[in-house]
């Protein structure tokens, strides 16, 4: 593990100290990202490398003032089918084929099994692979960009580190998986961009004319684990950032929809995108809604409350 400098005194931008905090960062960044292996330590949203990293940058740092920020995602959709429950809740678990990239000669992303039991099941790792060109540019940019403000002539990784990034997740509850209704709550692991969790609920019952109310539900309350894509969603939309996700849940449910033949219920769509300091948005009643809906994230919530 990379040892951070102990010096209190706030660097300038180009003082030792300041270069060993982010070459440190971003080695540790790299390293992470290239370990392949399976059973990473858990991230800790409270005690982040960014965070690490950012009592040692200067004042005049673009991630100074937003290293502790705290993103928060709702995304909830309803559809009706015309199949069974049990064709509902085989494409709601066939997660690693759901969350990654339809496209078969370049895929963007993909989710694989890294280790755990067959079914979903608390435990199981799963790892995310992202090759999208446009948003490896931004990170390799972001990581440039740092690298002139922050860093030593020679930057780890050199011009363009990152070819595949690669995150590392595990469940920690799921199921059970049949009946009307089902949970799942992930963790982030040590690798990914992201501190947090992610919490999803389904229920599925009758309606009207002999259908089936399909309802998808996915809460993520979360902090930026690393400096660079920090900075690259800074810099990329609004706050907090178009790739900010511990998972697309999104893009997932639309891949269910579309395995079911899904008639979308627009009104029943719903999308929440928060981000800043816990003072900021820990008040939102939105906020605060999801989160007795979604009980795994209240630990979290209960901490930043605190102050960590």
């Amino acid at each position: 593990m990379s040892i951070y400098p102990t010096d209190s005194a706030v660097p300038s931008a180009t003082s030792p100290r300041a270069r060993a905090a982010w070459d440190a960062h971003a080695a540790a960044l790299i390293a992470a990202n290239e370990d392949r292996a399976d059973g990473k330590k858990l991230a800790d949203p409270c005690a982040t490398p960014l965070l690490a990293a950012a009592d040692f940058l200067p004042a005049d740092s673009p991630l100074s003032a937003r290293a502790r920020d705290v993103g928060f995602r709702l995304d909830s959709v309803a559809f009706l089918i015309r199949g069974t429950s049990y064709e509902a809740w085989s494409s709601i678990t066939r997660i690693e084929a759901m969350f990654s990239d339809i496209r078969r000669i370049a895929p963007r992303f993909e989710l694989a099994q890294l280790r755990g039991e067959a079914r979903i099941a608390a435990g199981n790792e799963y790892r995310l692979a992202i090759v999208d060109p446009a948003y490896l540019g931004r990170l390799n940019g972001a990581m440039a960009e740092l690298a002139a403000l922050h860093g030593s002539t020679s930057p780890p990784g050199g011009d363009a580190p990152f070819n595949v990034r690669r995150m590392d997740l595990r469940i920690m509850h799921a199921g059970p998986f049949g009946g009307e209704t089902a949970t799942m709550a992930w963790t982030t692991l040590a690798s990914h961009r992201l501190t947090g969790l992610s919490s999803f609920w389904a229920v599925i019952h009758g309606d009207d004319d002999g259908m089936l109310r399909v309802s998808l539900e996915a809460a993520e309350l979360f902090r930026w684990a690393w400096a660079p894509e920090r900075l690259a969603d800074m810099r990329h939309g609004a706050p907090p950032g178009d790739d900010a996700r511990i998972l697309d849940w999104r893009w997932y449910f639309e891949r269910v929809a579309a395995a079911l033949d899904g008639d979308p219920l627009t009104d029943a769509t719903r999308a929440l995108a928060l981000g800043g300091s816990w003072t900021e948005i820990g008040a939102d009643a939105r906020l605060r809604d999801a989160l007795a809906a979604h009980p795994s994230l209240a630990g979290l919530a209960a901490r930043l409350d605190a102050g960590d």
